[in-house]
């Protein structure tokens, strides 16, 4: 699992021509992530900061906080908010899920 502090340290792996952050690990990010770009990872766990991307393509993603405009994954687990305009997810966990459209196998709430 590579983890990121900052935005800096994710500069090489951005992705000019697609504006995507690329990675083929797991990632762990330290830091409130708040980016008008994409993200693609195996796994994504940012679970002490809150995660404002455009796209998220991931297996896995844990966070406190999950804001995107297109979010496709296998699993989603959010301790509070999940907000997005289009989730293709086959499981999720929240306390709180605000979306226009919602595809998925499993739905929990967690309160």
């Amino acid at each position: 699992m590579k983890y990121f502090k900052n935005l800096e340290e994710m500069q090489p792996y951005y992705n000019k021509e697609t504006n995507t952050y690329e990675f083929e690990d797991d990632i762990q990010i330290g830091f409130d992530l708040k980016i008008k770009s994409n993200i693609k990872a195996r796994d994504i766990d940012v679970f002490d900061t809150n995660f404002k991307i455009y796209t998220i393509n991931a297996y896995n993603v844990s966070a406190n906080n999950i804001f995107g405009g297109d979010i496709n994954t296998f699993s989603i687990d959010a301790s509070n908010n999940i907000c997005a305009y289009d989730m293709n997810v086959y499981d999720i966990k929240a306390n709180h899920i605000n979306a226009d459209n919602i595809d998925a196998c499993d739905i929990n709430n967690i309160k």
